[in-house]
């Protein structure tokens, strides 16, 4: 109402507002009106497919208007046409290429382990990724060794050690800390970053645990949420396992994964191997 007009700087909303959180050290509320992650979000099915036929039907404006995306949440219900729609993002794919296929039957394997993608769209994009041949991975884990320890009333201590392959080298990080699931994050990063200085940007802003069957008591697993950022744009990725930690390591790596894949090779940062630097 007041006689101000933004024109086309209201493309730069949703860049202001993320940009403002990640100064004030907020986590950005996913649901939050026009810019939030999920504020253009669509379960996959018959929604999504009025969403690709007649978007106008189901959103009040276009998501690029306020610089956001559209997302379109998959699952194991999702069909042929929306698993196309998908990939149609990533390239020239049409209803008879068998990636279709094998995606599909990719996502249906892995939510039956316990893996859920609507809230860890990262996570699905390597899955889309290893689908059409498109995904590098970092390294290969060789091993990794955690041990907890108590001494009277001290503090409890976490030292971890994990042992990588990278790209035919052997490289090896080591932490101390808290917590078992901070110490492993800090001994994957000891052990990458110093090859891989475009990753340094990431941060952990939020870990978030459920217990997938209760039933089975200490045996039950847990499927384990993770929030990245590297001060600009925020992602989530997912991992599952009956050990906490080993899921929390799978969505460590997805997280580094994501980003090398989607953002530093996306953009061509990565042109010389790491060892050759």
């Amino acid at each position: 109402k007041l006689p101000n007009s933004v024109g086309d700087r209201v493309k730069e909303l949703t860049t202001v507002s993320r940009f403002i959180a990640a100064k004030a050290n907020i986590i950005p509320d996913k649901r939050q009106p026009f810019v939030g992650s999920a504020a253009f979000s669509h379960k996959a099915g018959q929604h999504a497919d009025v969403i690709q036929k007649a978007p106008h039907l189901m959103e009040h404006l276009d998501a690029s208007e306020v610089g956001n995306e559209r997302q379109i949440l998959l699952s194991a219900l999702a069909g042929k046409g929306t698993i196309l729609a998908k990939l149609q993002e990533y390239g020239a794919f049409t209803k008879e290429s068998p990636e279709v296929g094998t995606l599909l039957e990719m996502l249906k394997a892995k939510e039956a382990e316990g893996f859920e993608y609507e809230a860890a769209e990262a996570s699905f994009d390597l899955i889309i990724r290893q689908a059409i041949g498109s995904y590098t991975p970092i390294f290969q884990l060789k091993n990794y060794h955690l041990e907890s320890f108590k001494a009277g009333c001290s503090p409890s201590k976490t030292i971890a050690r994990i042992f990588l392959n990278l790209q035919a080298h052997d490289v090896m990080g080591a932490s101390t800390g808290t917590g078992p699931v901070e110490t492993i994050d800090h001994a994957l990063r000891d052990a990458i970053l110093p090859h891989f200085p475009e990753l340094k940007v990431i941060e952990l802003s939020d870990y978030r645990v459920r217990v997938l069957n209760p039933e089975s008591h200490a045996s039950s697993k847990v499927r384990v949420f993770i929030t990245s950022t590297d001060g600009n744009e925020t992602w989530n990725t997912v991992g599952v396992h009956e050990n906490i930690v080993e899921a929390s390591y799978q969505a460590l790596v997805d997280s580094m994964e994501y980003y090398y894949n989607a953002v530093v090779l996306g953009s061509g940062r990565a042109v010389t191997s790491p060892f050759d630097r």
